[in-house]
């Protein structure tokens, strides 16, 4: 069924556009858009705990390098260019990639993004994707993100490959000082067209070494290709490594455009297309090796006519489609098993110039600089290459603005049109801006999909979340509308637990906006909290249990991390949390079987508490404090967490992450960033940890608070006697209650308020909700 959009929500960022597909997403959710000041990247937060009608989000800005290839070819233009004739100085001068450095023009050109693109992901930190740009002025430029000890976030660049690519070349340039001031200008502009990247493409990951990599096929303006292996890195890295595979010349020339089309686990087919229309396509093998090998160039189109702005590939059943943008039309070759071309085609997109396009299975969407959104159906039928074309409507007045590309997320619940004014009259008043424009799709219930999840994680379908987000708020009702009230939880999974607990969250921020509810029906957000949190202990003792079974000797901290959870089961039990969440024998049956064999188990002393230096024993300080948890362990992280969750801001501890492949947040399996510590606070990480867990911190903060207080102990007891509140003591010892009352005093004092609370709410008549 083709899609129905109906308009969600919007918002506006500085700048304008001025390329066509201008926007691009990664495999983890990041949304770049190129501007005329830089690069945005929007990376999707869904955050459910707010009833905003506004498309949850964090925004990044970074501006590329002021790198310009022509000030590093070892030539000086300003020592001759006044000694050139006037039509070869004008000829010059009007490119810029030649004269940025020229002294005396004011002001010098700013540099400008072309093209960027993503890499798969596996390449960042293990699970992230870096951004590779390319600008005006020749910088072939690989950023990453970077998150501090402080929380703030930032791009950074970790590698330049135009500067490695001169490198690579600087022995091979001539001696050029004794050369005529003409031919001194014709080894400049050969240097740069040379060296110049135009256009480039990544690979896809594969492993080389023991570690990640991806490779960079970069497009040069005089026809050649060169290849670069990048390894993956940590974002706390100031520079990734990069290896030179090779360089290929073609039969084109000025390439505008590559796609990699992977046909082995080291090899495919890499797809060209120059600026005067031409296309043809290169075998690509040894990726692993240490040089690569290019060879065997198929010529597709060898007619001048069009630029060739994009290319993409299609496989269907057992044949390829090869599917070339140019302008308004699409060229498509279809090639069988062999690769020979069984059959040629057009179709032209009614004269509308194409700057979206997204292609899966045989079906692509195609978006129109008008705003026209089409779907094309591909087909094979006696090796004939057939289309359908369906026009998709689209709730929305594009008269006054032009698009620049579409983007549509993982389960196409969500599409973004990115658009910019196109009226004279917003030109005249200076009116520039980008449109990020976000529907919806009718025809896809985003509830129903996340619950005919079978996938074991929520990793790819936060875009449900979000549209079922956007969807409550706009239309005030409840997300829970399709569920049956009378879940059995005890029968649930994981997956399920994890996802009705985000949507009884999203219920209970939605509930302030909606005018009219008659029922509720689905449990507050914080059993199923303590649900999911049982499921996750038991998970992780179970494997810490098969571990310790099979030989493994359970490290100090792993031994106060099962202390830890243990003794939050056992809270969980005393409080009556099972009861009251209406769970059954299976969840009561796998914690008896945890506790059984962890109260077999002799445990370390517990470390204190960097706030107070009492002994921890359980998923809170005592006395309760904020204090920060590692989500997979719980225990305490005293000084900066190795890892954060973008969503939840859940934390993992530096020791808790060294068996994992992948760091994913327990709650959301969305991947954590990482936190890169300044130097000096990294060298003292370790000397300090050692501090909190040899128990050698001496403050009590809990004496100093009552101390301070103007009651004494006696009278706020008396204020408590008749009080009918039954409270539960816990403590590591017996002995321990005598020289612990004033903690107990700490703990009744707060329940005494909300019991008061509810009261005085009794007494005016009013029911609790």
């Amino acid at each position: 069924m083709s899609p129905n959009l109906k308009p969600l929500t919007a918002f506006v960022l500085t700048g304008n556009l001025q390329r066509n597909f201008a926007c691009g997403i990664s495999q983890d959710d990041r949304i770049f858009i190129l501007s005329s000041l830089g690069v945005y990247v929007i990376e999707q937060k869904c955050n459910l705990k707010h009833p905003d009608p506004d498309y949850s989000s964090h925004k990044f800005f970074f501006k590329p390098s002021d790198f310009a290839l022509c000030g590093h070819v070892d030539i000086d233009i300003n020592t001759f260019v006044h000694e050139l004739p006037k039509d070869v100085f004008y000829e010059n001068c009007a490119r810029v990639e030649l004269t940025q450095n020229l002294k005396g023009a004011v002001p010098p050109t700013p540099p400008t993004v072309l093209y960027a693109q993503w890499s798969k992901a596996l390449m960042v930190d293990g699970l992230s994707s870096m951004l590779a740009i390319v600008t005006n002025l020749h910088s072939l430029e690989i950023y990453v993100k970077m998150v501090n000890e402080c929380n703030l976030s930032e791009y950074k660049m970790i590698l330049n490959l135009t500067s490695e690519i001169v490198e690579k070349q600087r022995p091979n340039f001539g001696y050029i000082a004794k050369l005529p001031p003409i031919q001194k200008m014709n080894e400049v502009r050969k240097r740069v067209e040379y060296i110049g990247p135009c256009t480039f493409e990544w690979s896809h990951t594969f492993s080389y070494t023991e570690k990640n990599c991806a490779v960079i096929f970069v497009g040069h303006y005089n026809g050649d290709v060169s290849v670069w292996r990048i390894f993956s890195c940590d974002s706390r890295e100031l520079k990734t490594q990069c290896d030179f595979l090779c360089r290929y010349t073609t039969k084109l020339r000025h390439i505008s455009c590559l796609y990699w089309h992977k046909t082995s686990e080291f090899g495919g087919a890499l797809c060209l297309g120059d600026c005067e229309g031409r296309i043809s396509i290169i075998k690509v093998i040894n990726l692993d090796k240490d040089e690569a090998s290019l060879d065997h160039e198929t010529p597709f189109f060898t007619e001048m006519d069009r630029r060739v702005d994009k290319i993409i590939v299609m496989t269907i059943d057992s044949y390829t489609v090869l599917v070339a943008i140019k302008q308004c039309f699409l060229l498509l070759f279809g090639l069988n098993s062999a690769g020979q071309v069984f059959d040629f085609t057009t179709h032209n997109v009614n004269n509308l110039y194409i700057t979206g396009v997204t292609c899966e299975n045989n079906i692509m969407r195609v978006l129109t600089f008008t705003g026209g959104f089409k779907e094309l159906k591909v087909s094979i039928h006696y090796n004939k290459i057939s289309i359908d074309e369906l026009n998709i409507p689209v709730k929305f007045n594009f008269c006054n603005y032009r698009t620049h590309g579409f983007i549509e997320s993982k389960n196409k619940v969500l599409t973004a049109f990115i658009l910019s004014p196109c009226r004279l009259k917003n030109s005249i008043k200076g009116k520039k801006f980008i449109n990020c424009s976000f529907f919806k799709d009718l025809n896809i219930n985003p509830l129903k999909v996340l619950l005919e999840n079978e996938s074991g994680s929520l990793r790819n379908y936060w875009d449900c979340f979000e549209a079922l987000r956007l969807m409550c708020v706009k239309e005030q009702r409840v997300p829970w509308l399709g569920l049956d009230s009378d879940l059995e939880l005890d029968n649930l999974s994981l997956l399920q637990l994890k996802t009705f607990r985000l949507i009884a969250q999203l219920s209970e921020s939605v509930f302030v906006v909606v005018k009219r509810v008659t029922s509720y029906n689905i449990k507050p957000f914080i059993f199923y909290q303590y649900l999911v949190t049982i499921k996750l202990i038991i998970q992780r003792l179970s494997q810490l249990f098969k571990e310790k079974s099979q030989g493994k000797q359970l490290t100090t901290f792993e031994l106060r991390s099962l202390d830890l959870q243990v003794f939050f089961l056992k809270e969980i039990i005393s409080n009556g949390v099972l009861p009251k969440a209406q769970v059954g024998a299976t969840f009561i049956e796998e914690i008896s079987n945890i506790l059984q064999v962890a109260n077999e188990l002799k445990y370390p002393d517990m470390i204190q508490c960097s706030y107070c230096g009492e002994k921890l024993i359980g998923s809170m300080c005592l006395p309760p404090h904020p204090d920060g948890r590692c989500v997979f362990t719980m225990m305490p992280i005293f000084l900066a967490p190795a890892y954060k969750c973008p969503l939840c801001n859940s934390l993992a501890h530096i020791k808790a992450i060294e068996n994992l492949s992948y760091i994913l947040c327990a709650y959301c399996d969305f991947p954590m960033d990482r936190i890169c510590l300044n130097k000096q606070i990294e060298e003292k990480m370790e000397e300090m940890e050692n501090v909190f867990t040899e128990n050698q911190i001496k403050s009590k903060c809990l004496s100093d608070c009552i101390s301070d207080s103007e009651e004494t102990q006696d009278s706020l007891y008396f204020n408590l006697e008749d009080n009918e509140t039954v409270f539960v003591n816990l403590s590591d010892t017996e002995e321990e209650a005598e020289e612990n009352e004033l903690r107990d005093l700490y703990f009744k004092l707060p329940n005494t308020k909300s019991e008061a609370y509810q009261n005085v709410g009794a007494e005016n008549g009013k029911s609790k909700c």
